[in-house]
């Protein structure tokens, strides 16, 4: 009780303006649940910082990039409702009146909207469980491609996200989508939070070891017990690498093709042929690695290793009935009163809203359209959208 903030600097694995995904270091989601402020250190390196290697993470080495880069973590942290500070780490950072009238622009923009409804609209859920740490050793191959690597991909499919623990699922709503990625040693309360939460409704994608060590004994039956899948390890070492079917083509994948983790080989988890329609092979076998089937008025997905692709993260999100707001590969923030998109590649965009709204431009304040729920944009590459909902 005695604690209002939390605070670290945004991830260094999502600031690339190519195709980064601004986020915390933490479960944001979660934090805020709980009635705690996330305030996020912005210490991206702007065109202004000296001696910074080119390749080092979100640096910007032009005054333009600089805004495109700002503009996005500002929109990331105004419509997640969250504090943000600038770190001027090496003195100077700022020093040139554009940057200082583009904060100031910034700053106009959040005393200005004080009153948003920044009730969530996310209809995915990124569920972690901090307990599968202690079961994997220190600087794993797993945990880094599973959590961050994956993070960073989710963002990219059109639709917010929520990044949540496990603990907390019996007081959030109901996601259209749930995403398990290292539920590898849940405990048993967090195993029938779990269990109910599923048995409301949404789809799942289930990746990895789920569910696999149990009261202190590791079996395949656990995994299956969890995820309703006949998973068991494969008897000899595989590269982590799935490759798709031909039925993956049919599941309106965008280009199907192979997705990897981690190097190799190591023994995984795969499915059995009855599980459902299998998607994808461990590269170099016929196992069983991507599979979905059918669970009464909803689906399953399983992935026997992490990094799964956007475009297929998209096709998931479709089948299980997520509103997407914009194209494969734009990242979207939303609230019930905010949206902001950050085009991944230039050229017109359709914007979708669950239900007709007045529609305001927050960087001119302009009204761009009177009680519509879809709109027509030409956005620039990395250029940012940020629109009041009213």
């Amino acid at each position: 009780p005695d604690i209002d903030f939390i605070t670290s600097p945004t991830s260094y694995s999502g600031r690339d303006l190519e195709l980064g995904y601004p986020h915390a270091m933490s479960l944001v989601d979660s934090i805020k649940l709980h009635g705690k402020l996330w305030f996020d250190e912005n210490d991206f390196r702007t065109f202004l910082a000296k001696n910074v290697p080119p390749n080092f993470p979100g640096y910007t080495d032009t005054f333009e990039k600089t805004v495109l880069s700002q503009r996005r973590s500002f929109a990331w942290t105004f419509t997640n409702r969250i504090g943000m500070w600038w770190f001027d780490m090496g003195g100077g950072w700022y020093d040139d009146p554009r940057m200082l009238s583009e904060l100031k622009l910034l700053n106009r923009i959040s005393h200005a909207n004080m009153n948003v409804d920044g009730r969530s609209v996310a209809q995915i859920a990124f569920v972690v469980d901090d307990h599968a740490a202690a079961y994997l050793s220190t600087s794993n191959p797993y945990s880094y491609s599973a959590l961050v690597k994956q993070i960073n991909l989710l963002g990219h499919i059109g639709a917010p996200v929520e990044i949540v623990h496990v603990s907390d699922l019996d007081q959030l709503p109901d996601y259209r989508l749930y995403i398990f990625p290292n539920l590898i040693a849940p405990r048993e309360v967090d195993r029938q939070r779990v269990a109910h939460k599923l048995a409301r409704g949404g789809s799942v994608l289930w990746i990895g070891p789920a569910g696999l060590y149990r009261e202190g004994r590791m079996a395949d039956e656990n995994m299956e017990n969890q995820t309703g899948f006949s998973l068991h390890f494969a008897e000899s070492p595989a590269t982590w690498k799935i490759t798709p079917s031909d039925a993956a083509k049919r599941w309106n994948w965008a280009v199907p093709a192979s997705y990897a983790c981690g190097g190799g080989p190591h023994i995984v988890p795969v499915a059995s042929e009855s599980d459902g329609q299998v998607l994808g092979r461990l590269a170099g076998t016929k196992l069983p690695a991507l599979v979905a089937k059918q669970q009464g008025n909803k689906f399953a997905v399983y992935s026997s290793i992490p990094m799964v692709p956007v475009s297929l993260l998209r096709a998931i999100a479709e089948k299980a009935g997520v509103h997407c707001y914009s194209s494969v590969g734009d990242i979207v923030w939303a609230t019930k009163g905010l949206l902001a998109i950050h085009a991944g590649e230039a050229g017109p965009r359709t914007i979708h809203l669950t239900k007709p709204h007045q529609i305001r431009n927050l960087w001119s304040d302009e009204i761009l359209a009177e009680m519509t729920d879809r709109m027509e944009f030409d956005l620039e590459k990395h250029e940012t959208l940020l629109l009041r909902l009213e």
